[in-house]
């Protein structure tokens, strides 16, 4: 039987996620895509204004800051993974992948030599880490340590952004 709770505790986490779940959750104050209020809410600072000024409409250029000498993928690039995610970019020791508009019902426990961290751009989930069950909705963020036993259902489409450490394998569509 599993133990029930809405908070997710973790031996292994280098963080406070009690503290992280239980934050307000305010709406961003200027108007940000999902993806850029996921960067900025995690301290992600890889934009930079590319204007000069605003425009009328209030809303501000931006441009991603690449070096160039790391590997780019662009989203015609990114490629659609056999399990429905979109594999963004993958490197030597991490990966990074998107699971758009993604449901899932009754997946089995199971754990992957890797570690999972993710975060919940829209929607609603519900995580299962050994014996304790989490609750995550826009906002939350999780992590998974490799060889952990996990399972999650998401019962309504929901976008989740997930990095893996090392990268996860898989073959492509």
């Amino acid at each position: 039987m599993t133990e029930k709770k809405h908070r997710l505790n973790c031996e292994n986490e280098p963080h406070n996620l009690d503290a992280h779940l239980d934050r307000e959750r305010q709406p961003p104050e200027r108007d940000v895509s999902d993806a850029d209020f996921a960067a900025e809410a995690h301290g992600f600072t890889g934009y930079e204004n590319a204007g000069h000024g605003s425009s009328h409409s209030g809303s501000r250029a931006r441009k991603a800051v690449i070096n160039m000498n790391d590997h780019v993928t662009t989203r015609a690039q990114a490629q659609r993974g056999r399990s429905g995610e979109t594999r963004l970019a993958g490197g030597e020791k991490t990966a990074l992948r998107l699971w758009r508009n993604h449901t899932a019902h009754g997946k089995s426990m199971r754990s992957r030599p890797y570690e999972i961290v993710g975060y919940v751009v829209e929607g609603d989930m519900t995580l299962l880490l050994g014996n304790t069950e989490a609750e995550l909705t826009q906002g939350d963020s999780f992590v998974i340590p490799a060889d952990k036993p996990h399972s999650y259902r998401i019962d309504s489409p929901a976008t989740i952004i997930e990095a893996t450490a090392p990268p996860a394998p898989g073959e492509l569509e």
